[in-house]
């Protein structure tokens, strides 16, 4: 595993590794200092963008564990159990990435695309939502292991969850924009073309 892990990072272009490495520097500034509103936070958007942007769906993955891990090791943990939760429901992120890329890889990033990254962006919030609302409901003595108990769990979480929806879909749309503007700039015809420049 180690083996294959190292041997796409070995692959990894200089494209890659500076979108990789712009990723950890932004998340881990915005969880530390940056942004201080709960749950407005660029790692969803991210994590989904790096599973359209790289080649292999690992280092988003990476992206992701290495922001999490990190400012949680530094600002304090939880139970693992909601841990687990926030982790596996934010790296759900990169598999519609590249649901995303296979669909677009061909064609200029353009108004094309919004439909599909809004979508992406909405159910990552959600999944985030109700994942994370579950595994506090189940894991911690907050509320009663009960239907009402259940609900009012996440009645709870619903300002959270706007949060969510309105973080992830600003960082979506200013990230895709980025890159559309950097295609733009140098002169690639689509996301196919700047990959095979790439590899």
């Amino acid at each position: 595993m180690n083996c294959r892990i190292c041997s796409i990072f070995r692959n990894i272009t200089i494209q890659e590794w500076i979108v990789f490495s712009l990723m950890i520097v932004l998340g881990l500034a915005c969880r530390f200092f940056l942004i201080d509103q709960v749950n407005v936070k660029p790692v969803a958007a991210f994590v989904l963008f790096g599973g359209f942007f790289f080649r292999h769906w690992s280092i988003p993955i990476m992206t992701l564990l290495t922001i999490m891990l990190c400012s949680d090791f530094v600002l304090g943990g939880y139970e693992l159990p909601m841990m687990l939760s926030v982790y596996f429901s934010l790296g759900m992120g990169a598999a519609m990435g590249v649901i995303i890329r296979s669909q677009f890889s061909r064609e200029l990033v353009g108004i094309n695309w919004i439909p599909s990254f809004a979508a992406a962006s909405l159910v990552m919030s959600t999944c985030f939502f109700l994942m994370s609302n579950g595994a506090v409901w189940l894991f911690s003595d907050w509320y009663p292991r009960t239907l009402e108990g259940l609900g009012n769990c996440y009645l709870a979480g619903v300002p959270f969850w706007r949060n969510s929806m309105i973080g992830d879909m600003i960082f979506t749309a200013g990230t895709v924009g980025c890159y559309w503007t950097a295609i733009k700039l140098l002169g690639f015809k689509n996301h196919k073309s700047l990959v095979q420049a790439a590899a």
